[in-house]
């Protein structure tokens, strides 16, 4: 709970992923910087599934990491 209210405090948009693409935690800024609802980029959700969503809200562009991109 601590790391949520650090995170949720700050002016940077921050997201934690597991190697496997997964989110470990995110903060609202994140998520409106990708231009998600903060309801969606949320702890477990796969980044190709928050990617389907930028996709489906038409958010493009490199504004969330790829799963290429976290692999390497």
């Amino acid at each position: 709970e601590l790391l949520a209210t650090t995170l949720e405090s700050t002016r940077h948009g921050i997201a934690m992923f597991e190697a496997d693409g997964t989110v470990i935690i995110a903060n609202r800024l994140a998520a409106h910087f990708c231009g998600l609802p903060p309801e969606r980029f949320v702890r477990g959700v796969h980044i190709s599934e928050l990617r389907a969503l930028q996709i489906e809200r038409g958010v493009h562009g490199d504004r969330l990491a790829t799963d290429r991109s976290l692999a390497e």
